[in-house]
């Protein structure tokens, strides 16, 4: 019960501060964005794992007048353990954008990418493994009130840790610390490099609650462009919630 307290007072001082504020030269504007998502994963067998998630992102406060956007989220994900350091990814996603001025936007999303583990030691090392993620995407997007459709192409590189603070592995009761940066960049030479091209920093707190539940407090520096080849000089700052449960095909059928 203490636990709960706590991670819910961590919560509240997060979600309850005010919405930062460019304070810099170097930072033109800078919004605050609440995020929101639910995973569930599936381990249909030593190697093979399925992930399903859904997520709410909704445009807090803006430094630009009369912006303002909700944006909800369904993906689903296909992982192979290839080694014991490297995982084969392969998903898709389906993202609405709804805005109460301007033009709504539906966008598809495919991905492929891979996971490596590395450094892995035995050890006290063994506590700050690094996760290297490098993704390939392919969008398929269109604005409302047009019939025409636009196709784009971007990377994604992300290095994570996470690491257990009262416990000595990340086992059930186990509080961890997230860290974690991700690299945006398009593929394309157009003007898509305006809302692709980005940088996002982040740190967390999570709780493992249970063998199959985590709770996850996560927040978000991100970097963006204003013009297409120009400096990253917009700022967004991100609260996110995560909630994610994990499930064992054979788990299932032992309940039956």
């Amino acid at each position: 019960m203490i636990r709960l307290q706590l991670f819910i007072g961590v919560l509240a001082v997060i979600a309850g501060a005010p919405p930062v504020t460019a304070q810099t030269a170097d930072i033109e504007s800078a919004n605050t964005q609440l995020w929101w998502q639910y995973s569930f994963q599936n381990r249909l067998s030593e190697n093979w794992s399925f992930t399903w998630d859904s997520g709410y992102r909704d445009l807090w406060e803006s430094a630009i007048p009369d912006d303002a956007w909700e944006r909800f989220h369904l993906s689903s994900a296909f992982s192979y353990r290839l080694l014991s350091r490297l995982n084969l990814d392969l998903g898709s996603g389906l993202y609405y954008t709804t805005r109460p001025i301007g033009s709504d936007l539906t966008e598809f999303r495919l991905w492929q990418g891979t996971t490596i583990y590395w450094p892995d030691s035995p050890g006290l090392v063994r506590r700050f493994v690094l996760a290297h993620r490098l993704r390939l995407e392919q969008r398929l997007s269109r604005q409302s009130g047009t019939s025409s459709w636009t196709t784009s192409s971007r990377t994604r590189y992300r290095m994570s840790t996470t690491v257990a603070i009262n416990r000595k592995d990340l086992e059930p009761g186990a509080f961890y610390l997230y860290l974690g940066a991700e690299f945006f960049a398009n593929l394309n030479d157009d003007d898509s490099r305006l809302v692709s091209d980005r940088n996002r920093f982040s740190i967390g707190l999570g709780w493992l609650t249970t063998r199959k539940w985590t709770l996850e407090l996560r927040y978000s520096s991100q970097e963006n462009r204003d013009t297409a080849t120009g400096d990253f000089r917009l700022t967004d700052e991100i609260v996110e919630i995560r909630v994610k449960t994990t499930l064992r095909i054979r788990d299932r059928m032992k309940a039956h």
